[in-house]
């Protein structure tokens, strides 16, 4: 239930659109995405463009050039982002445009250095690809053959000048931008165009996001925030704070809707130019908005009109209802950093985001989809937008709305020094403004961060010990006034409520110890410690961390021809982008896996097939091990994000969904691993530590039954106990004398399954684990027996086997998933699993392929 309160009236001099649904009346609103041509700047014919698009997909579709993401062809089609372009088309106006008093033209997004003419006059010079663009064209239009007509300036050309006359050299990680003159920085333009550590150098333009024309007459609303003052089960205080922009003084009425109710009328009389109203709202019993997992994703729609007799205009916003805190207080281990939803502390699960494709253009929204389901469906509840990618498109948020995914949100800094000029500072805000208001109606947004790594890199990573005293002086300061004042000033007056956390991680330099916040771990992998060190490094909130594994053969095929197809081919290696340091020695990234592979499994399997799958379930094993740890902590430890979700081309990398959108082996263990009831464990002298850990928000009776046997079923010892778990602290369970020295004698050729029964006697939870070294189990080849039967559009796969078996993942033909995969078959269990085609396909298109450790020891221990 809804009360009217009273009605406040301020008047403001600056806006920018925020999300929202328009339905406006009395204003036009036309796209300018037809008929547009491209050409290099230098040459004369022109090709036919598209718009939303990028340089290169224009190019690709005028078969100019291949498309880059195939074998070598990424070091071949440099030279595109060396050369400046232009794009043009012509358009028509209707009349009922030019009939209007106001006409504006907006560029959602132009990518970046652009000079844009209409009718041969010089409308602006655009230098953000982050910003939106916007200017008033009323008296330039003609009804025919407007001529619009964009000059892309190529970034080199732009800022290699900023870098010969700068004061000192700025710095970035050079896996990153791969050029010996690292000029990325300097551009507010995607960092990872310039190349990253997963990532190809194909440094795009473009007009990559829409073009419209708006017009409109006397006034026109332009912004609705619902600040959430106050939220609890009992009642919501909101504050609806609308921005509308008059041509002329004049007065109308308004009316503020909830769903169809009408809940505030008011008189009000508009000025010249930006008016705001501030309208406090009261919901009694509010259904609330929860993160996956622990209850339902409402929203409330929320709507305001403004009518003056001739003229009206309505627009609308979506929003969950919730309170959402950052907790950062001292304790007696340091300095907590959770997230509490609606009165819950609630650890989070989940994973580092980057874009997902170097085009932007080619992510429909069905990709868009099926990624965040994917992360849902793997019970994940927050991902953290990373600082090198994009502010994303408003399907992305309005999906983590409704599928209850939090946004850790990056503003666009990662990995490098930046200028502290005015004008640098001043575009900076501008940006971090208008994107902070297009985004703070969505629920999801849980919190903002300044920057990915750009305090570490200059305390931790020896940067700063480059320079002189001065230098250094003069770059702290320029850091601290980008992160410390400008950003946070700019995102609390239009956000005054979320936290804002100035870099990440915020600890590991300085003498900060990590339990003081989030960290970014990779002690395993660039550190090449053991997968045993993610249980001795575990911060307040585990930000970053990460294993590399290969995607599918299916997806590696894509990009390769057979001969491309072994290790450390020229091929892969062009796949490879994790080159270290300045040396950018190629085979680094190879070294590192097949240490781990020699240190955890005793061999390197010559095969190809075999070494993509061992790469793969090697990555699951470090993972695993490493959210396990960080569950195991639970209350000191309140958040895990690993390295990465997905990828923007297709690539070796840390991801767990490729970039052709399969699931590696990974993504299942994650499904499993990130349930909301889990058991942790380990053997340690002989003794089974076990951890048993719940997220839900109630407690629950739980059976957990212990058995040890061997390989062939033969159970050898058992422990059974009742027990209780609560979300609010881990169980932790010594069994001292389950494991006999009879056992020990044997460790090599048996198992531990943990099982955990609910009250309706349904296994909710298994866990297994050995005595023995992973590499010391004697697998044995297993009589595997597989019948495959299609249900409807689906497909349902048998599986039995004679012995156990380790790590058995399915590979399909066809795009689609499974419902579980890279699991461990018990001895004569009877498992079925259930593949879900993309899309519809005969009963015998479909082909089966298994892989196991049991198989790969076989031939290579």
């Amino acid at each position: 239930m809804f009360k009217k309160c009273c009605f406040i009236f301020i008047f403001v001099v600056q806006y920018q659109l925020s999300f929202s649904e328009k339905m406006e009346t009395n204003m036009e609103v036309i796209n300018i995405h037809e008929h547009w041509q491209f050409k290099k700047a230098s040459q004369k014919n022109w090709m036919e463009a598209e718009v939303p698009g990028c340089i290169h997909t224009d190019l690709i579709k005028n078969k100019i050039i291949k498309g880059p993401f195939y074998r070598t062809v990424e070091k071949e089609i440099q030279w595109i982002g060396e050369e400046d372009w232009e794009y043009q088309t012509t358009f028509d106006v209707p009349d009922k445009i030019l009939k209007k008093e106001n006409v504006e033209i907006i560029f959602k997004g132009i990518d970046t250095y652009a000079d844009i003419y209409l009718n041969g006059n010089l409308l602006i010079s655009t230098y953000n690809m982050f910003r939106e663009w916007r200017v008033n064209v009323k008296d330039i239009l003609k009804a025919k053959g407007n001529a619009l007509h964009i000059y892309f300036h190529n970034v080199f050309k732009v800022d290699l000048p900023k870098w010969e006359n700068a004061p000192f050299r700025l710095s970035a990680f050079p896996n990153n931008d791969q050029s010996d003159i690292q000029i990325a920085m300097y551009a507010r333009k995607a960092q990872f165009h310039y190349g990253w550590d997963w990532g190809p150098r194909l440094i795009t333009c473009g007009i990559w996001r829409p073009v419209q024309l708006i017009a409109w007459n006397d006034f026109i609303i332009r912004d609705i925030f619902i600040r959430q003052d106050s939220v609890s089960k009992e009642c919501a205080q909101l504050t609806a704070v609308v921005e509308a922009e008059a041509a002329e003084e004049v007065s109308a009425q308004l009316w503020f809707y909830q769903g169809e109710v009408e809940i505030d009328e008011q008189s009000v009389q508009l000025i010249t130019g930006m008016n705001k109203f501030e309208i406090p709202i009261e919901v009694e019993n509010p259904r609330l908005w929860w993160t996956n997992g622990l209850g339902e994703q409402y929203l409330y729609k929320f709507s305001v009109e403004l009518q003056n007799g001739k003229h009206h205009k309505a627009q609308s916003v979506k929003t969950g209802l919730r309170d959402l805190k950052i907790i950062r207080e001292k304790d007696d281990q340091g300095t907590s950093f959770y997230v509490q939803l609606n009165g819950i502390p609630v650890f989070m699960k989940g994973a580092n985001y980057i874009p997902q494709d170097n085009f932007q253009n080619r992510v429909t929204p069905e990709r868009y989809e099926y990624l965040i389901r994917s992360a849902a469906e793997s019970n994940m509840n927050m991902l953290r937008v990373w600082g090198g990618g994009i502010y994303e498109n408003d399907i992305f948020y309005e999906l983590c709305d409704r599928y209850g995914i939090l946004i850790w949100q990056d503003m666009m800094f990662a990995c490098a020094m930046y200028p502290g000029d005015e004008n640098f500072l001043e575009n900076v805000e501008q940006e971090v403004s208008q994107n902070v208001k297009r985004l703070r109606n969505h629920p999801c947004i849980a919190l903002y961060c300044g920057n990915n790594e750009n305090e570490i890199s200059w305390y931790q990573w020896n940067w700063k010990q480059q320079y002189p005293s001065e230098i250094q002086e003069k770059y702290e300061s320029d850091l601290h006034r980008l992160f410390y004042q400008i950003i946070p000033d700019a995102i609390q007056k239009v956000d005054p409520k979320r936290y804002y956390h100035p870099t990440s991680p915020n600890t590991g330099y300085n003498s900060i110890p990590i339990s003081e916040g989030d960290v970014h771990y990779w002690g395993v992998w660039h550190g090449h410690e053991p997968f045993s060190s993610y249980r001795d490094n575990i911060g307040r909130f585990m930000s970053e961390y990460g294993f590399q594994s290969y995607p599918d053969i299916s997806s590696i095929e894509k990009f390769t021809l057979p001969e491309d197809r072994y290790v450390k081919s020229p091929v892969l290696l062009a796949h490879q982008k994790c080159y270290a340091d300045k040396r950018r020695n190629k085979e680094y990234a190879e070294r590192i896996i097949q240490n781990y592979m020699k240190l955890y499994y005793g061999f390197i399997p010559e095969d190809f097939e075999d070494y993509v799958y061992l790469t793969q379930i090697l990555q699951v094993l470090g993972i695993t091990m490493a959210i396990e740890s960080h569950r195991a902590n639970k209350l000191s430890c309140m958040g895990t994000m690993y390295w990465q979700l997905n990828d923007c081309w297709p690539v070796i990398s840390w991801s767990s969904i490729d970039y052709y959108g399969r699931w590696k082996p990974l993504h299942y263990r994650i499904k499993d691993r990130y349930k909301n009831i889990i058991v942790t464990g380990k053997v340690e002298s002989n003794n089974l530590v076990l951890n048993v850990i719940s997220d839900g928000l109630d407690g629950k009776k739980v059976g957990l039954m212990v058995n040890i046997s061997d390989f062939r079923g033969q159970k050898l010892c058992s422990f059974s106990k009742e027990m209780e778990i609560n979300p609010d602290k881990p169980v932790t369970m010594n069994l001292e004398n389950l494991i006999m020295e009879d056992l020990v004698k044997i460790k090599n050729r048996v198992f531990i399954l943990i099982n955990l029964i609910d009250e309706d006697k349904n296994v909710i939870e298994q866990k297994i684990l050995f005595i023995d070294d992973l590499k010391n189990l004697k697998l044995e080849i297993p009589n595997i027996d597989i019948k495959v039967k299609r249900e409807g559009k689906n497909f349902f796969i048998k599986l039995n086997s004679d012995i156990f078996v380790r790590d058995l993942v399915l590979y399909s033909n066809a795009d689609g998933h499974f419902s579980d995969n890279c699991i461990n078959l018990l001895p004569s269990e009877k498992k079925t699993i259930v593949f879900y085609p993309s899309k519809r396909i005969n009963n015998d298109d479909l082909e089966v392929k298994i892989k196991s450790l049991n198989g790969l020891y076989s031939l290579y221990k």
